[in-house]
This record gives C-alpha cells, structure tokens and sequence, in this order.
C-alpha cells in the first residue's frame, strides 16, 4: 500500500495539480512530504534493513480488502468537508465523473495488487542479495527514489 501511495502522489497526484494550477506547493509542505514519503521509507527500511515482516503472496487479498475498506470510507466522509456538496479525497475517486470514476477504480486495483507483489519481490531481491549491507542500503535508496517525491 505505501508503494502505492508514493507512486500515485509522484506520477499522477503531483503532476495534475501543476498541470491544473501551475503550483505543487501543496505537496511540498512538511506534513504532505511526511505524509506521502515517510511511511514509503519507513517499510522500505524495515524490509531492507531490519528484516522485516515475511511478504507473502498469498496475503493479497488482505491489501484488497484494506483498499476497498479505504474507497468505501473516502465515500462516506465525502460530504464531511465542507457544506457545498461532495468533496473527495483524490480526483480518481469522484463518482460523480460518471463511468470513468468506475474505471478508475478498477485501475487503482489492479495496481494495488501490482505494488503488493512488487513489495513481495523486493523481498526476494534482497533475500538474494545476502546480506550486504552496502547492497541492501543501495536497493532501499533506489526503491525510495522510484516512489518518492519531495519537489518539483
């Protein structure tokens, strides 16, 4: 799920809102970077570096079940921002787009099951790798890199 997100906020969250506005300055508050990137370097670390927690495939309906339970809980807080009608979380959430909103979530789910196996592949990776340190900091470096965001 924290690949996800680090992804998602890189390559789509971030570039539409400069594409909308001309601005990202909303992603590069302090509490937006630790929101999107600390939690993406805080697992990479512990699988990386402290041994972490096994990743096993046939856990991935888990990470369904929480990004379903995540949808359902963005709908039903959606009126609670402001009085004007709903407001959602992220644009790819917005039912009231019509068809593409279904699209949308179809994709987000599919990608969640990408990340999920994703993330049980790093561990093979670094399980391979044995236990060189300089190896598996280098790998936890790259893996942050590709899923982190902290600029323009």
């Amino acid at each position: 799920m924290t690949l996800l997100i680090g992804a998602v906020v890189k390559y789509a969250l971030w570039p539409a809102q400069i594409k909308a506005t001309g601005d990202g300055s909303n992603f590069k508050t302090t509490r937006a970077l630790l929101q999107h990137n600390a939690n993406v370097i805080m697992a990479v670390a512990d699988v990386a570096l402290l041994g972490g927690l096994p990743m096993r495939m046939y856990d991935i309906p888990i990470s369904v079940l929480y990004g379903c339970t995540y949808v359902l809980f963005s709908w039903a807080i959606m009126m609670t921002w402001h009085g004007q009608g709903p407001a959602f979380l992220y644009f790819f959430m917005d039912t009231t787009i019509g068809h593409e909103s279904t699209l949308a979530l179809y994709m987000l789910l599919l990608f969640l099951m990408v990340f999920y196996s994703l993330f049980c592949g790093v561990e093979i990776v670094l399980s391979m790798m044995g236990g060189s340190i300089v190896g598996h900091v280098g790998f936890a470096f790259a893996l942050c890199i590709l899923v982190c965001r902290f600029r323009d």
